[in-house]
């Protein structure tokens, strides 16, 4: 017998000469293809058995086809984008945040991209598509993130809710309030949600009448009172209830009364549905109404207008002063029995007056104030030792003079706060016990204003015309428009914070897996790299 043939290997000179070929089976004899994915052996005829697999008809039909196609990342750019895309992306965010701000809708954007393009950069690609990711994608899943940390930083919160319909959806949206000691009061959105499979029927007619719209109704029938009297009574065909009414000769007189204490009612009102306003501010203002009306009630008070029309009523024998009197003092019990019935869960909050900074506080109203939330299990009384020192310290601060001044401004409690809390920091001054206090009092809501005022704006943003905007495209919306309306106004802020935010490598990299997100071409990936470089770390956005 001959010697046995040696078998041919694949040598790195071949390695080199055909990259495209990789070593299977962990045989150097074994390749695979790359471009047609076929295995052969070169064992035998080495180079001469590559070159006959090249020339076969599957690898030269898979030689066409690569050398027509281009690679996918060709159509990414650079994790690092060159000046000029972030003057493009801060232009386009810009444009996107001032959509949401200003109640756009999105789909004008195919016809504003079109024109910049034309007029001004025709690299500017943010039309109704790019515009919407980069508002629910990029801004609103930052505002949570934002929100989520300060959450984790906040030793106190409330929580919001209320319901609405919009048309045939139910809508619920979740909000949270909490003090920020460098920010004051802060109310965020955290979540929209609707309910399903309602159903629903019109109503026909109805009539608001709310406190605030009580008195200039009032007010403007009693200017136009002898009109409306005479024209009424002129009528042939006229309601029974209104020609009762003006044939009473005490209609203007009731009428004038009802103004008197509207005008009472009405500042009181308007002091409570403050967004910011504080449970024990609520406290303070029922207070002071329940107080005015049990001064009028013991002094018989009747207001002058009222007076002049009893005179002369009186005058023409028509009503008797006594039985006035008896009605006025009926009206100011009711009231004050129905404030007192109605908010009597507000009485415990009297002992944290002394948070609202409206006089300098001493030590044992903090200490009752300290002993309250530590029932509730927000403090641990073993601190009152530390929290004394801290207090200490804020009255070396709180002088009467500041106080003074802070009044004068008409300066809000949270804001007095800040500049507490703001000024320690400066000095270095350890506060973590003074802050869970002032936390804990400021976060308890007065009202439902803020809630409200998430219906008003839903109602701004989803009009009739608006057909294709449905519930997972507001919420973003939503939590853009409330939680971030301080964050991206300019165009210039954009830019500049995007320069330093690309210089970065460590922001980029660590941007670029929310980049994936919307990022389906090269202007996607640019825009959300560039933006979401300049909003890392940038705590104004949520402020």
């Amino acid at each position: 017998m001959g010697k046995p043939k040696r078998l041919c290997r694949f040598t790195p000179e071949l390695r080199n000469k055909y990259s495209f070929l990789k070593e299977i089976n962990g045989s150097d004899s074994e390749l695979l293809c790359g471009k047609c994915k076929r295995t052969f052996s070169i064992s035998h005829g080495g180079g001469y058995d590559i070159e006959r697999h090249i020339q076969s008809i599957k690898h030269k039909s898979a030689d066409i086809a690569v050398s027509s196609s281009k690679s996918l990342t060709t159509y990414y750019k650079s994790s690092a984008p060159s000046s000029r895309d972030l003057e493009i992306a801060a232009a386009e965010g810009a444009w996107a945040y001032h959509t949401v701000s200003e109640n756009q809708s999105f789909r004008s954007h195919d016809c504003f991209s079109k024109l910049t393009q034309a007029c001004f950069e025709p690299k500017f690609h943010c039309a109704r598509t790019k515009c919407e990711k980069i508002v629910t994608n990029v801004f609103a899943p930052y505002a949570i993130d934002i929100l989520t940390n300060q959450l984790k930083n906040a030793n106190c919160i409330s929580i919001l809710t209320d319901a609405s319909n919009h048309g045939n959806i139910k809508l619920f949206p979740l909000l949270v309030r909490l003090f920020d000691p460098l920010y004051g009061i802060q109310i965020k959105i955290l979540n929209v949600e609707s309910q399903p499979e309602i159903e629903y029927k019109a109503i026909l007619g109805y009539s608001k009448t709310r406190w605030l719209s009580l008195m200039p109704s009032v007010e403007r029938i009693l200017k136009l009172f002898p009109a409306l009297k005479s024209y009424f009574l002129s009528l042939d065909k006229v309601p029974l209830i209104l020609k009762t009414f003006f044939n009473d000769p005490c209609a203007e007189l009731w009428l004038n009364f009802i103004h008197s204490q509207a005008a009472t009612f009405h500042q009181h009102v308007l002091n409570i549905e403050g967004q910011n306003i504080l449970a024990v501010e609520v406290f303070n203002e029922i207070k002071q109404l329940k107080n005015n009306l049990m001064h009028k009630k013991q002094n018989k008070f009747i207001p002058l207008s009222v007076r002049t029309l009893i005179r002369q009523l009186e005058y023409d024998g028509l009503v008797q002063e006594s039985d006035i009197q008896t009605v006025i003092e009926s009206f100011y019990s009711t009231s004050e029995q129905y404030l007192t019935s109605w908010t009597s869960h507000f009485e415990e909050l009297e002992i944290m007056e002394c948070i609202t900074l409206k006089k300098v506080p001493n030590w044992s109203e903090i200490e009752k104030v300290a002993e309250f939330i530590s029932n509730k299990g927000f403090f641990n009384p073993n601190n009152d030792t530390a929290l004394f020192d801290q207090f200490m310290l804020t009255l070396q601060y709180v002088t009467q003079e500041k106080i003074d001044e802070w009044n004068l401004e008409k300066k809000s409690t949270d804001q007095r706060w800040v500049c507490i809390f703001k000024y320690f920091k400066e000095k270095d001054i350890q506060c973590d016990k003074m802050i869970i206090i002032v936390e804990y009092v400021l976060c308890l809501p007065g009202s439902n204003a803020s809630t409200e005022r998430v219906f008003s704006h839903i109602s701004k943003i989803w009009t009739k015309e608006k057909t294709q905007l449905n519930v997972s495209t507001l919420k973003p919306l939503m939590t853009v428009l409330k939680n971030m309306i301080k964050g991206v106004p300019s165009y210039l802020t954009i830019k500049e914070k995007l320069s330093k935010g690309a210089s970065t490598p460590k922001r980029n990299h660590a941007n670029s897996n929310r980049a994936n997100v919307i990022a389906i071409n090269a202007e996607h990936e640019s825009l959300t790299v560039g933006l979401l470089a300049m909003f890392k770390g940038n705590r104004c956005a949520s402020s």
